[in-house]
Formats: structure tokens, sequence, C-alpha cells
């Protein structure tokens, strides 16, 4: 074994987690609340949650610019303010950076997305103390990344500077943004850094099977029959276009000939009109008295609603789905799923065993998009990629 190996095992086994901090600069959290319910802000949100719950480390330091700091008390002490661990947390104005780096022992700084360009340039005007720079990827489908991302690769990155993908097609499409943006700026390749992939992890305390009877009681839902659901922000724009799924359902229903089967849609309407828009067409496909839209929950009722489904269906077609945390939720809670296969679901979801991944296409161009449903934003590039996806309706009527 090579000596620097033996020495960084040695210096590994000798260092004092418990007398370390964990930095945040003007990052970490999404600010969390009933009307903001997005992918990067949950998994923030229960990344520091889990810190708090199962970290030895001294405490956190939130370092933020005076415009913030009161949003940043708000938040935190609204959503961790009841944790025995809560007084590790330190909102600190930006400018005392320096002192608290040259004071203290930093394990990390760690940034909420892909966009650290700021810590590595701090990191090296400050000069004080080596540490490492760790992101959390959760999309790469922005028209801003590659701008972005060109601030990382002219950046000072370091060996132990690491990027965490939550699949192996998110470091795929990382990687190849990085080549496209070194080869449009002839930008030298002076990244440094590790991508490792992690997948996301939920709360099995949180999420976990529950006496079905007795949750659809509570929640008034239909005791009996077969209910299938989806859960997820409203939006065709940027999360999945819901109508394929209730064409799916429509032949379902024709199929199977029973009138206790049921579609639940649970989510907050992202894109005003969109509710609308799906409601109008249950209606045209005369199966309006089948679905129920729930858009009036609360963010703690989630977990209760995933135990009350027979099946949790995400059709997804939209590529800012790199993971996909439902699917996830939904198998903790003991609930079959079955979705489309694509991006992070290929990963995540085991044909046949925690459920069933139906064939989905993205064509090769987007002709006929101007002339979908959609009038609105389908200039948007987001919107062109969905609608450009299929999903075998046949093969999804069987899956369920």
């Amino acid at each position: 074994m090579k000596r620097e190996k033996v020495c960084a095992r040695i210096s590994l086994k000798m260092t004092d987690i418990s007398k370390m901090y964990l930095g945040f600069i003007n990052s970490g959290i999404g600010i969390l609340s009933e009307k903001n319910v997005f992918g990067l802000q949950v998994a923030n949100h229960q990344f520091m949650q889990a810190l708090l719950d199962y970290s030895d480390l001294a405490g956190y330091h939130y370092f933020v610019t005076d415009n913030l700091i009161k949003t940043y008390q708000k938040f935190l002490k609204k959503s961790f303010g009841k944790h025995p661990k809560y007084s590790k947390i330190k909102i600190i104005p930006f400018s005392e950076l320096k002192s608290f780096v040259q004071k203290n022992n930093y394990i990390a700084f760690h940034h909420g997305d892909p966009f650290a360009g700021t810590d590595y340039y701090l990191r090296q005007e400050l000069g004080c103390k080596k540490y490492p720079v760790t992101c959390f990827v959760h999309t790469v489908s922005g028209g801003f990344v590659p701008e972005r991302l060109l601030a990382t690769l002219l950046g000072n990155t370091k060996k132990y500077d690491v990027f965490f993908c939550a699949t192996k097609a998110l470091s795929q499409a990382l990687e190849n943004i990085f080549q496209r943006i070194k080869e449009v700026t002839k930008t030298p390749d002076n990244f440094q850094g590790k991508l490792i992939n992690i997948p996301f992890g939920v709360d099995i305390k949180r999420f976990k099977p529950r006496p079905k009877n007795k949750i659809r009681e509570i929640l008034k839902m239909p005791k009996k029959g077969i209910i299938i659901g989806h859960i997820g922000r409203l939006t065709a724009w940027n999360k999945m276009d819901l109508v394929p799924l209730l064409e799916i359902f429509k032949v379902l229903l024709d199929k199977l000939q029973r009138k206790d089967v049921y579609l639940y849609i649970i989510g907050k309407e992202q894109h005003q009109g969109y509710l609308k828009l799906l409601r109008s067409k249950a209606k045209a496909l005369k199966i309006q008295n089948k679905i129920k839209f729930v858009t009036n929950h609360k963010n703690n009722q989630i977990p209760e609603y995933y135990s009350a489904l027979d099946i949790f269906v995400s059709p997804s077609d939209h590529v800012q789905e790199t993971f996909g945390i439902t699917p996830i939720e939904a198998m903790a809670s003991g609930v079959p799923v079955v979705v489309s296969d694509w991006d992070g679901y290929k990963e995540t979801v085991k044909e046949g065993k925690t459920g069933f991944r139906i064939p989905t296409y993205w064509h090769a161009c987007v002709e006929g998009v101007k002339d979908s449903l959609y009038t609105e934003g389908i200039q948007n590039v987001y919107m062109q990629l969905g609608q450009a996806v299929a999903i075998d309706v046949s093969k999804y009527v069987e899956a369920l």
C-alpha cells in the first residue's frame, strides 16, 4: 500500500469530528413551505434533518448575506427548532466568514446545488485552511446550467472536492455538459473534483406501511376498492404531463369494467390553469367521477396518502427528473410502483420486484408539439422536450 494512502487513513482515524463543523455559504437549504415543495428543497431539508439525527459534528454554520439572515432564522427555527441538537445550528453574517474559517476546523463546506463556483473562489481567497467543497447535484437541465458550471471549470477545484450525484445517469449527463462547455469555450480541463454516486434516501420512520383501512377512513377516502395514486407538483412545464395518465386510466376502466377503481392525483398546482386543464380532460374522457384531485393537503399528510394507495404511478416525461424521490417514498410505504422507464427511475425501480417500468420513448424531434393541448409556454424548451416523450399506454395498462 502506498505511503500516502496509509497516512490518509491514519489521519482520518485521528480526526475527531466532534470538534469539526460543516459550513454553508448562502446555500445548504431551500426554503421549504406548503406552497414550495420541490425535490431540491426536500432533499436539502432532509439532509439537514439527518445531520442533526445521526451526525456527531460540533455544529453547522450558515454564512449568509445580511438580506437573508432573517429568512434563514425563521426557516431553520420553524423546521428544526424542536430538535434537541438545534443549538448546533448557527447563522453567521457572511462578513465573518474569514475569522470563523481561521479559528475553526471545517470538515467541508457544502452547497445544496452544483453551482459552487463562489465556494471555490472564496476558499482560494481565504487561503488559510484546506477544506473540501461538496455539492448535491439535483438537476442539470436548465438553460442556465452551462453558464454556472463554467465557474466550476474555471475555479480552483481540488482532488478532495466532490459532486454527489443521485444516479449514474446524472453523473454521465454532468460529464457530458462539462465536456461540451470545454469544447465550446475552449476552457482548459482544470476540474479536479470527483463525481460520486449516492442515491437519495427517505426517512423510514415517516414513510412506512400503515393500516390502510384506518388511513383511508382518516383521509375520507373509499374504504373498499382499488385506489391508484400519483403524488407530486402539478405542472407539465417542469415536472411531468399527467394527461397521458388520464388516458391510461380511461383505458384501464374500460378494460376492467369495475365501479370500485379510483385515481387520486395529489399535489399543489404550480402553473395556474393546469389543474383546470386536467379536470377538463377528465370530463372529456367521462371519468371525472372516478378521479379525485387533492390540492389542499398539508406536507405532513403525504406519508399517510402513500399508505392509503394500492398502486403508485409516476409517468415522468421530463428531463428534470434525474432521480425521483416519490417512487422511493411509495416503496418505503409498502406500495408497489408503476413508472415510466425514464432517467433515475431506471436505477431505483427494480423491474418485477419493487414495481414495473413502462417503455418510454424520446423522439428525435418535436414536430407536432405546437398542435398539442398546450398553448401557453409551448415555446419553453422544457415543454417541447417533455411533449416529445411518449409512454406505451397499452403496456402501462397491462402493468396496472
